[in-house]
């Protein structure tokens, strides 16, 4: 499944426009695994065979995990959206459109918790595998990834100049759970991570490749500890089905 994922601090930001002025919703019934959705130029918005399990997290910046209170069609149910806004919205403006579409379509209403949640601690557990970066312009170790963030596909991730913090957060993607930075590393590293998805594993009579967990120690030099620690919590208090159009 590939999702776009951007992490943006949203405080002080003003969508272009209150609504996208255009935004057509049906149902796909295809059967189909795969869910996309795409921002391009040009103001334009769209899902295709795309869950509200996927929409919902990128609108609010927010990890499945942190959602509470879904009804089971939130994951089952698929949508193919068109939308389109005046202009040309930044990204970070387009994540504000959505999610106004949401809460006029699909009458979402929510509001936030903190709950205490299981998750992991992110320590050194074999120094010095990690590869620090070179100082100097981005690209680093490897050219067709990005600098400051991760490059994800199914079992493979790979960056430039990242902090320990960042791959805490794009680990929390992956484990869906909390991932807390406990390594005190203070430095900035090129990272490559290739491991087996689990839902691969799963499938196999006995499970083989490398799990996730696995995969830090034996690359990376490091471990996730289990913890519970407060989690900031997503609650929809209600949340219906669109007309189609």
């Amino acid at each position: 499944m590939r999702a776009v994922a951007v992490i943006a601090i949203l405080s002080g930001i003003t969508a272009q426009a209150q609504s996208f002025e255009v935004a057509s919703i049906r149902a796909n019934h295809s059967g189909e695994r795969i869910q996309l959705f795409n921002l391009a130029r040009g103001g334009r918005f769209t899902t295709t065979n795309c869950s509200l399990r996927i929409l919902i997290p990128y609108a609010y910046e927010v990890f499945q995990f942190q959602l509470s209170g879904a009804p089971d069609w939130v994951t089952s149910d698929k949508y193919d959206m068109a939308a389109k806004a005046d202009g040309d919205p930044l990204p970070d403006e387009m994540r504000v459109l959505a999610r106004r579409l949401l809460e006029d379509r699909f009458q979402l209403k929510y509001h936030w918790e903190t709950k205490e949640s299981a998750g992991y601690n992110l320590v050194v557990s074999k120094p010095g595998k990690l590869r620090e970066a070179a100082p100097g312009d981005c690209p680093g170790a490897f050219p067709d990834a990005p600098c400051g963030a991760l490059r994800n596909t199914p079992g493979h991730t790979q960056g430039n100049q990242l902090t320990a913090g960042q791959l805490a957060g794009s680990l929390s993607f992956f484990i869906q759970a909390f991932v807390l930075d406990k390594t005190n590393l203070t430095g900035q590293y090129d990272i490559e991570l290739q491991w087996t998805p689990e839902r691969v594993r799963m499938q196999s009579a006995e499970p083989a490749g490398l799990s996730i967990f696995t995969a830090l120690q034996d690359q990376l030099g490091l471990k996730l500890e289990a913890a519970k620690g407060p989690v900031k919590v997503f609650v929809i208090d209600h949340i219906e089905r669109p007309s189609q159009n």
